[in-house]
C-alpha cells in the first residue's frame, strides 16, 4: 500500500495472467547447450570497421510452449536509421562502421581498455558514458548525437536525470553523496548526503529508487530538491506514467497502479508468472510501457502495457533464450521499440517492433553487445 495522505483503494483486475510453467523444463534442456558452448560477452572497444553484417533468413514465428532459441519474424534488410553507442564506440547500423569515441580514457591510469567496465545510457537526446577505473571509481562523459567526442562532466556512479545526470559517490560504507551536473559539466545540484542503500532514476514525479530494509526491497520516490524528503513510499516501482506509479508489493504479486493525484489504486494482473519484471520503458508518446522479464535461467520476455486500455500484449517472438545481462530495449522517437539481444547459438541480433505489428524485424549483428547500449535514431520521423 502506498503511503501518502489518505489513500482510497479500488480493487479490480485488468488483463489476463498467463502461466508458462513449461519454461522451467524447457530451460533445463537449453542449459546444457549453453554450458557446452559457453556464453562469453566481449566488450566492444577500439576502433575499426567490422565486416558487413550478414542478413539471416528470418523464419516466421510458429506457436511453441518452449522459449524460442532465435528471434523470428521478417528480415530487417532496409535502412534502419539507427546508430548505437556500444562500449566506447559509435556504430552506424546502416553503413556498417564502428568508430571509437574520442576523449574517453585509453587505459592510462585505468584498467586495460578491453577490461574497462563501461556504462552507457541515454539522457534526453544525448548519451552519458561512465568508465570505471581500477579503484572502482567512475568518470562520466557526455556524447552529443552526431559527435565522436566525449565531454567530461564529473565523477561518480551515474544515473540519468532530467536535463542532466546524477552522480553518486561512495565515501565509505555508510557515507554516500549525490550531486547533479548538466551535460556540459555545470553543477545543477550541490553534493548532498544520501542513503547508500538507495539507487535512483529521475522522473517527472521525482527521484525513483529502491531501498533495502532487513533484506526486503521496496520502492521510494524522493524530492529532487530535498533528498531528505520522501514523496512516495510504495512497492517495487516498475514504471512512472505521468502522475501514476506502477508498482509491485512483492516478487510474484500482481501490479498496482497508483494515481498520485487522487490516491486511487487499481490492481493489474501480471501478464506472466515467470521471471522478474524490470523497470519499464515508456514510449515517446506515453502510450505504451515495455517491461522486460528476466529469469536466472536465461529466459528473456517483454510485455507491453497499453496505458489507455490497461491491456497487455506480448512482443512477438517472446520469450527467448538469451544472455539476460546483454539485453537492451529502447524506444526511438518514431515509435519503434528497438531490442538488442545476445542469443545462443544465433549470436547477436537487433530487432525493431512497432505496437500492433504481428512480427519483429530482425537483423544479425557480427559484433558483441555490451550490457548497456544507447540507441539513436536519425530518420526524418525521429528528428
Amino acid at each position: 500500500m502506498a503511503r501518502f495522505g489518505t489513500l482510497l483503494r479500488v480493487s479490480y483486475t485488468v488483463g489476463v495472467a498467463v502461466d508458462l510453467i513449461s519454461y522451467r523444463g524447457a530451460r533445463i534442456r537449453h542449459l546444457s547447450l549453453i554450458v557446452a558452448f559457453g556464453l562469453v560477452l566481449v566488450a566492444c572497444t577500439g576502433g575499426g570497421v567490422p565486416g558487413r553484417a550478414e542478413t539471416i533468413a528470418v523464419e516466421a514465428c510458429v506457436e511453441s510452449v518452449d522459449p524460442f532459441e532465435s528471434l523470428c519474424g521478417r528480415t530487417l534488410d532496409g535502412p534502419t536509421g539507427l546508430v548505437l553507442v556500444v562500449g566506447d564506440s559509435l556504430v552506424d547500423i546502416d553503413v556498417d562502421t564502428r568508430q571509437r569515441i574520442e576523449g574517453l580514457p585509453d587505459g592510462s591510469g585505468f584498467v586495460p581498455p578491453a577490461e574497462q567496465p563501461i556504462w552507457a545510457q541515454r539522457v534526453g537526446p544525448d548519451a552519458v558514458i561512465g568508465v570505471g577505473d581500477s579503484s572502482g571509481r567512475w568518470e562520466v562523459f557526455a556524447v552529443r548525437p552526431g559527435s565522436l567526442r566525449a565531454i567530461p562532466v564529473g565523477f561518480g556512479s551515474p544515473t540519468p536525470g532530467l536535463g542532466g545526470v546524477w552522480l553518486r559517490e561512495k565515501i565509505s560504507v555508510d557515507d554516500c553523496r549525490l550531486s547533479k551536473v548538466g551535460l556540459d559539466g555545470a553543477t545543477l545540484y550541490e553534493s548532498s548526503p544520501t542513503d547508500c542503500s538507495v539507487s535512483f532514476a529521475e522522473t517527472s514525479l521525482g527521484l525513483v529508487g529502491q531501498r533495502e530494509v532487513d533484506g526486503a526491497l521496496s520502492g521510494v520516490i524522493v524530492d529532487p530538491e530535498d533528498l531528505s524528503t520522501t514523496l512516495f513510499d510504495v512497492g517495487m516501482i516498475r514504471g512512472v506514467l505521468g502522475n501514476r506509479i506502477l508498482h509491485q508489493a512483492a516478487r510474484g504479486s500482481d501490479f498496482a497502479l497508483l494515481d498520485t493525484l487522487t490516491g486511487d489504486e487499481i490492481t493489474i494482473d501480471l501478464p506472466v508468472r515467470f521471471g522478474q519484471p524490470g523497470y519499464g520503458q515508456l514510449s515517446p508518446d506515453g502510450r505504451y510501457l515495455a517491461i522486460p522479464f528476466k529469469s536466472p535461467l536465461q529466459v528473456f520476455d517483454i510485455w507491453v502495457l497499453d496505458i489507455l486500455t490497461l491491456q497487455w500484449s506480448r512482443v512477438p517472438s517472446m520469450p527467448v533464450v538469451a544472455e539476460v545481462k546483454a539485453t537492451t530495449i529502447s524506444w526511438v522517437a518514431d515509435g519503434r521499440l528497438v531490442i538488442l539481444l545476445t542469443l545462443e547459438p544465433a549470436g547477436h541480433q537487433l530487432t525493431t517492433w512497432t505496437p500492433g505489428d504481428p512480427e519483429l524485424q530482425v537483423r544479425q549483428l557480427d559484433y558483441a553487445l555490451d550490457a548497456s547500449v544507447v540507441v539513436w535514431c536519425t530518420t526524418n520521423e525521429c528528428e
